[in-house]
Order: C-alpha cells, then sequence, then structure tokens
C-alpha cells in the first residue's frame, strides 16, 4: 500500500471508481470452465487463477477485446498469458488444462517464486494482478508513465482507504490517502465480516502523536476508513495470529456485502452493494503448505467448486460455511 502525494490522489470529497468501457456484468453465458491439473505444488495457483478467471469485467476484456492482437511486448506479458488461459479455460468446459505457460514463467511474476514450492496464495495474486497492471502500462503510448499510472487493473481493483488524525489539543486534522489493490482484515475480535470491518474501520486513539499543527505530543484519534471502493473487493482475510497459528474458528461473511458504514464519506445516501462471486479458501497449518481450492460464480449464477481438475456444482451454503481465505466481492451495478 503505497502513500500518495496530494496531487496524484483522488479528491477528499466522496469518489466513484471510473468505470468507463467497463463491463461489470458477463457478457454472454459462459457457464463453467476447465479445472486445472496440479502440476506439483501448484494449487495456489489455480485457486487464484480461477478467481480471475471469473472476474467478469477483466475475462470480457481478456476473450473480447484482443490484447494479444496489439501487445508492445516481445517477451513476457502477463496480460497476454492470462488471455490465453481464460480462453483455454472457457473452451475446455468439462476438461481439465494445464496452466504450464504461467507456472514456467514464476519468476517473471514474482521473483522469490519456486516451482515446487507451495506458496501463500495471497502472495501470488498480488504478483499476478502487479504483473497485470505493468503489461498495460508498457502497452500505453503516452510518455513519463509511472506505476500510478491508471490502467485496466487499477480500473478494476484499486480503492483508496483514508487515514484521518485528529489533536485532541488544538483539534486540528490531518488525512492522507493509501491506494489498495485488497484490504486484509484480522479477525480475532471478529466473528464475521461485518464485524471485522467495523474493527478495520474504528476509532482508536494514539497516546504520543507529535501535531503537526500545534507541534504538541499528546492524545489524538485517528480512524481509517474506505474513502475510494473499487470495483472488485478483495478481502484477505489474516487467519494466523502473531506467533504463527493458524485461526481455524468459523468465520462468516455475507452473499451481500453493503460497505457504506465503513466509507469515509456520509454524502452518499445510498447503499453501496457489493455481491460476492468467488471465495479462495485454505486448509493447512501454514500458508506455505496444505492445500488451497476455490469457489466460484459462473454466469448463471450457480456455484461450483473447483480443486484443481475438479469442478463440481455446490449449493451456495457451502460456499458460505467453508474456511475463506480469500473473498472476491463485485460492485453490484445496479
Amino acid at each position: 500500500m503505497a502513500t500518495h502525494d496530494e496531487d496524484s490522489i483522488p479528491s477528499l470529497e466522496f469518489t466513484t471508481p471510473a468505470t468507463d468501457n467497463l463491463v461489470l456484468k458477463w457478457q454472454e453465458d459462459l457457464h463453467e470452465g476447465a479445472g486445472l491439473n496440479n502440476l506439483g505444488n501448484t494449487c495456489f495457483v489455480n485457486a487464484s487463477l480461477q478467481g480471475l478467471t471469473y472476474t467478469a469485467p477483466l475475462a470480457n476484456f481478456l476473450l473480447y477485446s484482443d490484447h494479444s492482437w496489439t501487445c508492445k511486448q516481445t517477451e513476457f506479458c502477463m496480460m497476454c498469458l492470462l488471455e490465453k488461459h481464460v480462453f483455454n479455460t472457457f473452451m475446455n468446459r468439462g476438461m481439465a488444462i494445464d496452466p504450464i505457460d504461467i507456472v514456467l514463467n514464476f519468476k517473471n511474476i514474482g521473483e522469490d517464486l519456486c516451482f515446487g514450492r507451495q506458496e501463500d496464495a495471497h502472495v501470488f495474486l498480488s504478483y499476478v494482478i502487479d504483473t497485470l497492471h505493468q503489461s498495460c502500462l508498457f502497452n500505453q503510448s503516452q510518455l513519463n508513465i509511472d506505476m500510478e499510472t491508471p490502467t485496466l487493473i487499477h480500473q478494476i481493483f484499486r480503492g483508496y482507504l483514508k487515514s484521518r488524525v485528529e489533536c485532541t489539543q488544538c483539534f486540528s486534522i490531518s488525512d492522507t490517502l493509501d491506494s489498495c489493490l485488497d484490504i486484509s482484515l484480522n479477525i480475532n475480535k471478529s466473528l464475521d465480516l461485518v464485524k471485522a470491518l467495523y474493527e478495520f474501520t474504528k476509532t482508536e486513539n494514539l497516546s504520543e502523536y507529535r501535531c503537526g499543527m500545534c507541534s504538541r505530543v499528546g492524545k489524538s484519534t485517528k480512524r481509517v476508513s474506505l474513502h475510494v471502493v473499487p470495483n472488485v473487493l478483495i478481502v484477505t482475510i489474516k487467519r494466523y495470529d502473531e506467533f504463527g497459528h493458524k485461526i481455524d474458528r468459523e468465520f462468516l461473511f455475507p452473499e451481500k456485502l453493503d460497505i457504506r458504514p465503513f466509507m469515509s464519506s456520509q454524502v452518499v445516501q445510498e447503499s453501496q452493494l457489493y455481491s460476492l462471486y468467488s471465495v479462495i479458501v485454505h486448509h493447512g497449518t501454514t500458508t506455505n503448505s496444505g492445500h488451497y481450492y476455490s469457489y466460484n460464480k459462473v454466469s448463471n449464477g450457480s456455484w461450483f467448486r473447483m480443486d484443481d481438475a475438479d469442478v463440481e456444482p455446490v449449493a451456495k451454503s457451502e460456499v458460505l460455511q467453508d474456511q475463506a481465505y480469500i473473498l472476491f466481492y463485485m460492485r453490484s451495478p445496479e
């Protein structure tokens, strides 16, 4: 999460994400696609790729925008790889395919990834999203592009968190914004996602804060809130405590999520509804061991459990009762 200068961040008034040419609903009825073969401790790859494959605005672009025909990169391009992967997934319904091209490019995706070694799905997913963003940047023609130049990937996944600190002595207020492509929530004090979001955004007291206005050191309050909400909200559940112990207990999460109570602005009166469409589950004692699989909602609204090569229909109740590690929510277009 990077801090932005004032000239490069959105206004501190409420802002909605740009949706130019972005289609949040499926453009065609594609149903469920292929399963993914495990190539040797690659379940974290398979679970992450399935989550991205069923991200409708990303899949719509990859399937219908012909990125590869106009790509300017001569070697590694994550967008080209994912375009080919998503196309193969939907063209091979009822079968299982090898995500070999992506596995063979581990070092291009994340230099510390190692084939044959189990990795953390959240780390891998973050690497893939970052390299997709870089691929988009490379294809833009304007000069002086930097990593914060908006791309399709930012248009889908990027939001902003606002941190507000208020001095209790002179009552001055300091606001800063940080961009984020996902949020991570502690669950030690929460039994469900809504309570965890309240914990994440609640006001806390600071005892040793030096005020930039009055220069005195003393008490202040701080609150982190969602300022610019993304079109796709990725939530990672921190299932490990400070000692590295797995938190296996039940953690509830809704199919529909209204995030307005956790936003920085109270100007917006209507709800900000999101719908769950993908869940990555981890079973095991550490994120670098055990097993990953995912649940994904396809274009007709049906849920499927995608466990490596196996793709099986499941009831929504099964999805909502499993031990989620990563949750994907889509902004409801209506």
